[in-house]
């Protein structure tokens, strides 16, 4: 129930989270000072995720569970029960991450799962979180470019491998310009989704 909570929920999201890194899931101090970003408005729905490998070969995974605003309203979508993972897709060593030309998010995480899966389709290990981008003040991770649209991200190699981590989760938050805009009672709100795939 744990894991079926996290595809909703997302993975270790800490706000005001200060920690930075040099590459994917290590962490270091920041610099200090501020940092000013350019935000552009957030997507109107959860924006495809497209995954290219090595040779140039990509694919979309499956949109699993989101939190998005639909006609001014947050709609929690929740994951299927049992979930249904796609067709294995092979091994990620190599690959890249991208949504497309949306506004950027955040923070995008990987969580990988060994081991089986329960009755309702979701791993029964605890699985591990890999941050590949983070938004944050001294970040070392930027998920956007300098015109604030979102940038192709790295797969960091313990994210890739298919033998140990055959269940992948990617979880990602948006953040939104003034919710208040949208109907939402909130002006801070978040949209957040996930999207699951298989490598083997």
């Amino acid at each position: 129930m744990l894991c079926l909570q996290l595809l909703v929920a997302g993975c270790a999201f800490r706000e005001g989270s200060n920690m930075t890194s040099d590459e994917p899931g290590e962490v270091s101090f920041p610099p200090e000072g501020p940092e000013f970003l350019l935000l552009r408005p957030e997507p109107d729905s959860p924006p495809e995720a497209v995954i290219t490998r090595a040779d140039g070969g990509s694919f979309t995974p499956q949109l699993a569970a989101y939190v998005w605003a639909v006609d001014g309203k947050l709609v929690k979508q929740q994951p299927p029960n049992p979930v249904v993972w796609p067709s294995p897709q092979g091994s990620l060593a190599g690959a890249t991450l991208s949504f497309g030309h949306v506004s950027s998010p955040d923070l995008v995480e990987i969580r990988v799962f060994t081991g089986g899966l329960g009755a309702d389709g979701v791993p029964t290990s605890e699985g591990q979180i890999i941050t590949i981008c983070d938004q944050s003040v001294g970040s070392r991770l930027p998920c956007r470019d300098d015109d604030g649209w979102s940038r192709t991200l790295k797969i960091p190699a313990k994210a890739s491998d298919s033998a140990l981590s055959p269940y992948v989760v990617v979880f990602a938050i948006w953040p939104v310009l003034d919710g208040t805009r949208l109907g939402l009672k909130d002006h801070r709100a978040r949209f957040t989704a996930s999207w699951i795939l298989r490598t083997r």
